[in-house]
């Protein structure tokens, strides 16, 4: 089984930086209807299994530099096969 979470924070030049998130499973079912045995929901007891944390760093958006870099190379290798193609092909007719 997969589980996807979603964080959804609203970002600041005030709360850049590292972050902690936390989640906790608070309701389970399954099939035969029992409770889970090792964890009680909603408790937010460290030493069970349905409580997980995750670190990670929000920040300035990265990469954007490098796309305008290949836009201008792509651009300069266009205009120099145009001006070599108009060079060749187009004076000789």
């Amino acid at each position: 089984t997969t589980l996807k979470l979603v964080l959804t924070k609203q970002v600041t030049e005030n709360n850049t930086g590292l972050t902690n998130n936390t989640a906790e499973i608070y309701e389970a079912y399954n099939d035969a209807g029992l409770k889970d045995y090792n964890s009680t929901p909603g408790n937010k007891a460290q030493n069970e299994n349905d409580l997980g944390q995750a670190d990670f760093i929000v920040g300035p958006k990265t990469g954007v530099v490098l796309y305008i870099g290949f836009a201008i190379i792509f651009a300069s290798v266009m205009a120099v096969g145009i001006y070599i193609l108009n060079k060749k092909v187009i004076n000789k007719i």
